[in-house]
């Protein structure tokens, strides 16, 4: 807290503008949202997570699960925290499945401010004084951002978890200038790809454009392109163990969702 009050009287000097102010009024009205905003804004967000969880805590029959569940093409990470939760809040007497899904929504908004001020911090002190205003008002207030940063889907934790890796990836800003890239920063930015493609497959275009990129930043690239990428498999090798206790059963879930919906077709038959 003592280094976020340092970043923040820093940027506010650096700006004129009252940020400790101005972030608590952005986070009030994200909680506010977030406890009005109850439903999901995708199926998905529902049926391949939190039912899954709720149908693996044995409080639904698992033949009710859809037909991703018998294929297997589901990574199980986010229904697995949801599987967590769900156990613990039992465990102390706490049932309500809203209760549930709103402390899962309000633990993803705490990462996305908290990943966002990661990036403020990566990119501000780059920027001239009217873009770093603009940076920090789009940032907190741009108008939809609180109807998706506390969802629990895929799509989202998956893009922050690439957000950390690229500011940890990239050479530049202030806080490489702090730390420069050496083995440990390129361990954990290739674990937070993996772990971005463990939570949404899709993410593999954006991990591959990272990895490609490296090499053209230095002499040291493709050994940092290497580090990151043993890293980011050793992810991906941990998310399928945890694929395989979900699922009771042994398979590689990336293949099976690339061979459903690719090879078989399936997602064309949605549209």
């Amino acid at each position: 807290m003592r280094r976020l009050a340092r970043f923040l009287d820093a940027e506010a000097d650096a700006t004129g503008l009252p940020l400790r102010a101005l972030l608590a009024t952005a986070l009030g009205i994200h909680v506010v949202v977030t406890l009005l905003a109850v439903n999901p804004w995708h199926p998905d967000e529902h049926f391949q997570i939190l039912e899954f969880a709720w149908a693996r805590a044995g409080l639904a029959p698992i033949e009710g699960l859809p037909w991703e569940w018998d294929a297997r093409i589901r990574a199980t990470l986010q229904p697995t925290i949801a599987l967590v939760l769900l156990q613990a809040m039992r465990a102390v007497g706490l049932t309500s499945p809203f209760a549930w899904v709103l402390l899962l929504r309000l633990g993803a908004l705490a990462v996305a401010f908290a990943v966002m001020l990661r990036v403020f911090a990566h990119v501000s002190p780059s920027l001239s004084r009217p873009a770093r205003q603009t940076l920090w008002l789009t940032g907190l207030f741009l108008w939809f951002t609180p109807l998706f940063m506390a969802r629990f889907s895929s799509e989202h934790l998956g893009g922050l978890a690439l957000a950390v890796a690229l500011t940890l990836a990239d050479g530049e800003g202030a806080d490489a200038r702090r730390a420069a890239p050496g083995p440990r920063r390129d361990a954990v930015a290739g674990a937070l790809l993996g772990l971005s493609f463990v939570f949404r497959f899709q993410m593999a275009l954006a991990v591959v454009a990272v990895l490609a990129w490296l090499p053209t930043q230095g002499r040291t690239g493709w050994a940092r392109a290497a580090r990151m990428a043993l890293a980011a498999a050793a992810v991906v090798a941990a998310g399928s163990l945890v694929d395989i206790w979900f699922y009771q059963g042994w398979g590689f879930t990336p293949w099976a969702y690339f061979s459903a919906n690719v090879l078989e077709g399936v997602a064309s038959s949605f549209g």
